[in-house]
């Protein structure tokens, strides 16, 4: 079984709030509230976990919730060690207009890290990294940790031949590139913003896919909401397009592409099945109410209502 490290920085407490609708300045009413542990990293490790994937998932969480997070993680057969912050873990709100069919999300402030910290979490990742296959970099830094973080991670794992699947965004990206990371999923704003400038259609999309795998990035995901995705690998260039579904909520949906990209990278899966694969995965996600995730399951029975599209480069 191939085993995949997940790097949690910046976990976080959401609480989403439904509404039948959501009018801005006015009193709304809340119709429902659903609080869980959340967080990139730990959407990338249930679903990865749920295609059959061994996992252990590290990073830093706040005492208040540390046994919170290790029970849910245990529950998910998730190996998992944690440096414990002082401190709660930052309230992320996503607020739910059932009429439109919209979420605006509402961020908490992270953690501030000291240095000591980070040493301490370096350790904790060196042991994870003796036996895994690929290891998944995902999320915002917290404050205090240093911007080229995610880069030296890369170049750790470089080091060991270990893949790795990086899903973040501005400078810790761009410093992150510099180190050629195995595969990247960025949205198409964060691909636009690489690009310094708007990316308005197929072929200024592709031109930049093209720069990035020029530049040593081997594998690109780049996710587009309702729209689909682009997926790259070996010069090759493909769009998937969603297929129809019920739309409930878009939380999770890229964090359940990059899970499932994670399997179809351990597997050695074509490009053409990874997209089928990573789009399977965001379009069942965006079926689910609330913060609730796809299962492999789910996402093996849909793939093939996946239309692959190749493009001409």
């Amino acid at each position: 079984m191939a085993k995949i490290a997940v790097l949690m920085l910046n976990p976080s407490v959401d609480i989403m709030l439904e509404f039948d609708e959501f009018i801005k300045t006015k009193t709304n009413r809340v119709k429902e509230s659903i609080r869980h542990m959340g967080g990139k990293g730990l959407n990338v490790s249930l679903v990865a976990r749920s295609f059959g994937l061994s996992v252990c998932a590290t990073g830093f969480i706040g005492r208040d919730e540390e046994a919170e997070l290790a029970g849910m993680l245990k529950e998910a057969d998730i190996e998992n060690e944690f440096v414990v912050i002082e401190g709660v873990t930052r309230t992320n709100f996503k607020l739910l207009d059932k009429k439109e069919g919209s979420v605006t999300e509402v961020n908490g402030q992270g953690f501030n890290i000291n240095k000591q910290k980070q040493a301490e979490l370096e350790k904790v990742l060196d042991k994870c990294l003796r036996d895994v296959d690929i290891l998944v970099l995902t999320g915002s830094l917290p404050e205090g940790i240093d911007v080229d973080f995610y880069a030296k991670c890369i170049d750790k794992a470089n080091e060991k031949g270990i893949k790795t699947v990086l899903d973040a965004s501005g400078e810790p990206l761009k410093l992150a590139l510099l180190k050629k990371p195995y595969a990247i999923k960025p949205n198409i704003d964060e691909l636009s913003e690489l690009a310094g400038r708007p990316l308005n259609n197929d072929a200024q999309i592709t031109e930049m896919i093209k720069k990035l795998l020029s530049d040593g990035t081997s594998m690109i995901t780049v996710s587009m909401g309702e729209k689909g995705a682009f997926f790259a690998k070996d010069g090759k260039i493909v769009r998937a397009k969603a297929f129809d579904i019920n739309f409930k909520s878009a939380v999770g949906a890229g964090d359940s592409m990059v899970g499932a990209i994670c399997y179809s990278i351990a597997n050695g899966e074509t490009l053409e099945r990874t997209a089928r694969l990573g789009t399977s995965a965001g379009c069942i996600t965006t079926s689910k109410p609330a913060t609730n995730l796809c299962s492999a399951r789910e996402v093996l029975a849909n793939e093939e209502r996946v239309e692959i599209l190749e493009m001409v480069i």
